[in-house]
């Protein structure tokens, strides 16, 4: 039987690319749903490592935030086609040039949240 730290280290993300490397990836990869949806996780381990060493206190509140983040974009990519550009054009008014669209927006994931508390256990 698997001892709990055998566990957690299995359950434990590593990315696959730098911060940098990360953000230039998704750009090359606009329009790749499979890559994105990749790369989103180990975005996500970066950012959730880069909050934890800035404040504890924001990461956590970046990992509650997530979720109805996560859920819009479920929403985005499976409701009505209505729906969807209420959500794209007010998530590209909020963030500019980082709205909901169809070619950079990863997929939700739940292996981003593995890879933001693995980032965030890093960051420590």
């Amino acid at each position: 039987m698997d001892t709990l730290s055998q566990m957690l280290k299995r359950l434990a993300y590593t990315p696959q690319h730098g911060e940098q490397e990360t953000k230039e990836l998704r750009a090359q990869y606009a329009g790749n749903p499979e890559m994105q949806r990749r790369l989103a996780v180990d975005d996500r381990f970066h950012q959730g490592k880069g909050m934890m060493q800035d404040s504890p206190t924001a990461a956590l509140a970046a990992l509650a935030g997530s979720v109805p983040y996560d859920l819009a974009k479920l929403v985005y990519f499976n409701g009505p086609r209505p729906v969807k550009n209420v959500l794209g054009n007010l998530t590209e008014r909020m963030f500019p040039n980082e709205g909901f669209n169809d070619k950079t927006t990863s997929r939700p994931d739940l292996n981003q949240y593995r890879g933001m508390i693995s980032g965030m256990i890093q960051g420590w």
